[in-house]
């Protein structure tokens, strides 16, 4: 018994003697992957206001992908952020899915700052790193975009430029060392687990980082140590935010003891300006969102990859054409409106025209028909017929052949980043791909109305 009590009295001296040290908090809230989803947004909000964040942080793909978003150029976005009070973002590699003016007037809106030392586009450059201080403790903060982002882009006049995100790393550490900060954040879009470049492969050997907010894979993680470095990622589409409460010595100003955690909103609760700032985000666009541009089957299943095809090859008036899709909906079959095609093409792509021998494009079909399981998307080709079966072209009987193709497809088909290297094979036309789809089916739809 006696044993019993020494052992109680031990454990409450040593906790009120915890509570008496002079202890200081820094809590950190991040959000990752939102992707233009307003409505979460706003259930998330109360739970982070709850949490009354010192720093609070978005790493990246605040936009792309939402359709109200890409029509406001993100402007809803950024306002969210505005009344939320964010301090920092990074650029995820959606958020460059946009045109220039159009990302730099998201930069001047937000009231944080950009983060951001691996990027440049124009006269606009991403900030390496910031100090923010709570009393005597300082936290170092340094913002990476995705890694490969670099492969993503054509090399055109009118692209950001990236360079190597280790470079950009590097520089900012030494800045950060030199001012002598206590803990050192990286807010990076890139995910946790990918090789090589996934966030605990790459910075296996690096020193001096502490924390890390990860995004990119849309994974959550509650928060765990890796090596020397404490990760997280709070996951897509504005679920989860990460919450991270960091506890120093408030003379010493040494760590004592880190905690983290996944803040979730709660369903039918909340916050009402974000909420209203939907309502009033949507309600300009409804026109165009339903507005009706194609016939009913047009983006079904069956028909919408030899549509969009065809669409592709008329715009960029080539021999043929090779065109990419989400799966339709179920819904898909009477499907008519803006909004059915944005969800079949939510993402921003341009195209290109390129010349391909009849090797090469075997080879490019092959890969493709490869792949688009995997990535769950479809495939329409135009101008000659692609036998799925023996793994032959048919019904083209030339050698070489011109393509209109997305720049999506341009950067990411090996076959095709091969073919650009000679400038004089290919050509950024700059139109738009969901832009000429649309026109397309608008063309299609008004001559089945004039044959009536």
């Amino acid at each position: 018994m006696y044993q019993k009590l020494s052992a109680k009295c031990i454990f409450l001296f040593t906790f009120f003697l915890f509570l008496l040290l002079p202890a200081g908090e820094f809590r950190i809230v991040a959000t990752a992957d939102i992707h233009g989803d307003l409505r979460a947004l706003a259930l998330l909000a109360p739970e982070i206001r709850r949490a009354k964040p010192d720093l609070l942080l978005d790493a990246g793909d605040l936009t792309g992908g939402n359709l109200v978003a890409e029509l406001d150029g993100g402007s809803s976005m950024i306002r969210a952020l505005n009344l939320l009070k964010y301090n920092f973002r990074i650029p995820g590699n959606h958020d460059f899915d946009t045109s220039q003016s159009a990302f730099a007037a998201q930069c001047r809106l937000f009231r944080g700052e950009t983060l951001g030392g691996d990027w440049r586009w124009g006269n606009l450059q991403g900030i390496s790193w910031r100090i923010v201080s709570k009393g005597k403790f300082k936290v170092g903060v340094i913002g990476l975009t995705e890694p490969g982002i670099s492969r993503r882009h054509l090399k055109v006049d009118s692209a950001p430029v990236f360079i190597p995100w280790q470079t950009a790393l590097e520089n900012a550490l030494k800045k950060l060392r030199s001012a002598g900060v206590h803990y050192t954040l990286l807010l990076w879009h890139n995910g946790i687990d990918a090789f090589p470049h996934g966030v605990k492969h790459a910075l296996k050997n690096v020193n001096g980082i502490d924390l890390v907010i990860a995004a990119h894979s849309h994974k959550e993680n509650p928060g765990a140590m890796y090596g020397s470095i404490y990760i997280i990622q709070p996951g897509a589409y504005a679920k989860y935010a990460a919450m991270v409460s960091i506890r120093y010595n408030d003379e010493t100003l040494k760590i004592e003891h880190i905690n983290s955690g996944l803040l979730r909103g709660v369903s039918g609760v909340e916050a009402p300006d974000i909420k209203a700032l939907n309502k009033s985000a949507v309600k300009p666009w409804y026109p165009k969102i339903y507005s009706k541009i194609c016939r009913k089957g047009d983006l079904s299943y069956n028909s919408f990859p030899a549509l969009g095809a065809c669409a592709l090859r008329e715009a960029g008036g080539t021999q043929g054409a090779v065109f990419l899709s989400s799966i339709p909906r179920s819904s898909s079959r009477n499907a008519e409106c803006y909004r059915d095609l944005f969800h079949l093409m939510p993402f921003h792509n341009t195209l290109c025209t390129v010349e391909l021998s009849r090797k090469e494009l075997a080879m490019l079909l092959e890969d493709l028909h490869k792949n688009n399981r995997k990535y769950q998307r479809l495939m329409g080709v135009a101008g000659f017929r692609w036998n799925f079966k023996k793994r032959c072209i048919e019904n083209f009987h030339g050698n070489r052949i011109t393509l209109t193709v997305s720049s999506y497809l341009m950067v990411s088909s090996p076959v095709l980043r091969r073919a650009a290297h000679n400038s004089s094979r290919w050509q950024h036309l700059g139109i738009p791909e969901r832009h000429a789809v649309e026109q397309f089916l608008k063309k299609r739809k008004g001559a089945s109305s004039g044959r009536r």
